[in-house]
């Protein structure tokens, strides 16, 4: 599963990445903050855009590939609660999208990591 994680900052777009691939060490993650968007990023195809945002701060380009979707966090200056919320978004939204929790593409009831 390829996922572009865009925040207002480097250091809440690492945290945010390396908290994902806790949640699923599987994922491709990218990152990037809202100011660098880059054209390729925009020109690829995505299952997920992930855009943490700071007080509602933060223009999404228009994607010209297609993106399976996409998810706003809001940005929590605690790291617990950011953690949480992406959690949350981890399991209600990516997973249940996705209908398994393994790259391997078996059930949720895979355990071969």
């Amino acid at each position: 599963m390829k996922i572009l994680i865009i925040a207002p900052n480097t250091e809440i777009a690492k945290q945010s990445e390396s908290c994902f691939l806790t949640f699923d060490p599987y994922l491709t993650t990218y990152t990037t903050v809202f100011e660098q968007i880059a054209p390729d990023y925009i020109a690829q195809i995505w299952d997920y855009v992930v855009a943490v945002r700071k007080d509602g701060v933060g223009e999404l380009p228009p994607f010209t590939r297609k993106v399976k979707g996409f998810i706003d966090v809001p940005h929590q200056a605690d790291i617990e609660q950011l953690n949480q919320s992406l959690y949350t978004v981890y399991r209600d939204v990516i997973l249940a999208g996705d209908g398994s929790t393994c790259a391997c593409g078996a059930n949720a009831y895979c355990k071969c990591h």
